[in-house]
């Protein structure tokens, strides 16, 4: 017996001891003349096993926050919305034949989290690397194209993937509502019957699963349609004002013979109604994902209804645009797929817009205009006129600091790599003057 315990003993010891270490040898990797793209730009990428794995260090200049902590030895990447940490490298190709051995990988302990959850890793003499075709159960588009042997990555908004759609817009009512609505919504008009001009209804798809969210305003006069959301408290599967649970499928048949909805001729059947709540409104928040995703320039019909009143008339819904939003500006100032707004700053007749053109991924240029809110026309960029100043001289400049003082003046600090300095604008003029 003594013998049979020393000879367990010895092979735990010795199992113990040939567990892989950090540092230790896991296996080789291998070139490849896949031309792997992510965001629009190349980014290198090497083969093991068959699976593409891109350099997690190099996603900071396509697009990505990655954040290094050495105490917990966890690796953070996590897609950003806008690319201004500089143009991506150069990928250097392969010089040995496709398939040859390129190189050892390396056991690690480092935790690489990407967008929040964890991703498999792998060490490659100190780097990093991620799967690319991993990144798709984290909502990114990856596509495989075998003709040209290229691997595209988009994050979902930058595909086109992630957006909110406004379906509806209430309007303040004085009577209670009737407790029925419905809505058949294209991009060019919408119609509707019952309660529609009750609540806010907006459609969002976040890359992965699709949220139709209910939103009753009471400051906006929009808690009048007592029936509609006694009717819609009885759907909640979780969350606030959630009733005595219920099974999942009892749940789902229930929404079912309520709620009908449809997005470009596909109907969900496994619905989640999640109940919110806050300072003056009530929310509901049906969520699904059972249907195929659509890019935003892909919806042609959406048709919403909660126990719909087939004796009803439709009549036209319409959505009032807001001229000084993000969206509406935008369109009118964008030359490039990666150009954004920073900021908006918002006067009595002018509505201040630091935009950043980017023509190349990671490589921006700020510039500063304002917009007539009456004729919705554009001033020239003044940082261009700034530029002209000594020590100023450069494409990218930092602006911040804004002000509207009592002049009516813009005031606005401008910082480049050389000095830092006020300056202001005379909307009335449209000329820009430094504060000496």
């Amino acid at each position: 017996m003594k013998k049979f315990i020393f000879l367990i003993t010895f092979l735990l010891i010795i199992c113990i001891s040939a567990q892989a270490k950090p540092g230790d040898v896991a296996g080789f990797y291998y070139s490849t003349d896949i031309k792997t793209y992510l965001n629009g730009e190349q980014i290198h990428a090497i083969n093991i096993d068959g699976e593409t794995l891109i350099s997690a260090e190099d996603m900071y200049y396509h697009s990505f926050a990655v954040w290094w902590n050495g105490d917990t030895r966890i690796l953070e990447i996590s897609k950003v919305a806008n690319a201004v940490n500089g143009a991506p490298p150069e990928v250097e190709p392969f010089t040995l034949p496709v398939g040859a051995i390129a190189g050892k990988y390396y056991e690690t302990d480092i935790k690489t989290i990407l967008d929040g959850k964890e991703i498999k890793a792998y060490n490659i003499g100190g780097r990093t690397y991620i799967s690319a075709e991993g990144m798709r159960a984290f909502g990114y588009v990856v596509d495989w194209n075998n003709d040209d042997r290229t691997l595209k990555i988009q994050s979902a908004e930058r595909a086109g993937y992630t957006y909110t759609i406004q379906l509806l817009q209430g309007k303040s009512q004085t009577q209670q509502g009737i407790g029925n609505f419905s809505l058949e919504y294209t991009p060019e008009q919408a119609s509707g019957t019952g309660d529609t001009d009750y609540f806010d209804l907006k459609l969002t798809h976040d890359g992965i699963s699709y949220l139709l969210s209910i939103q009753f305003y009471q400051n906006d006069g929009l808690f009048h349609s007592d029936e509609l959301q006694n009717k819609l408290k009885e759907c909640v599967s979780s969350g606030y004002g959630m009733e005595t649970p219920i099974s999942p499928k009892e749940k789902y048949d229930y929404i079912n013979s309520h709620v009908k909805i449809s997005i470009n001729g596909y109907s969900p059947r496994e619905i989640q109604v999640i109940g919110g709540a806050g300072n003056g409104h009530r929310d509901f928040y049906f969520n699904f994902n059972d249907i195929p995703k659509f890019r935003e320039d892909e919806i042609e019909s959406v048709l919403v209804s909660f126990d719909k009143d087939e004796t009803l008339s439709p009549h036209p819904v319409e959505i009032q645009k807001n001229p000084d939003s993000i969206e509406f500006i935008l369109p009118k100032l964008k030359k490039n797929p990666n150009d954004f707004i920073h900021t908006t700053f918002h006067l009595d007749d002018y509505v201040m817009v630091l935009f950043y053109e980017s023509e190349k991924l990671g490589v921006v240029k700020p510039r500063l205009y304002l917009m007539n809110r009456t004729d919705f026309s554009f001033t020239p960029d003044f940082l261009d006129e700034i530029r002209t100043i000594e020590g100023y001289n450069y494409d990218k400049l930092t602006v911040f600091d804004f002000m509207y003082d009592e002049y009516k003046h813009l005031k606005f600090c401008c910082s480049s790599p050389e000095k830092s300095g006020y300056f202001y604008i005379d909307p009335a003029t449209k000329t820009v003057h430094e504060i000496q």
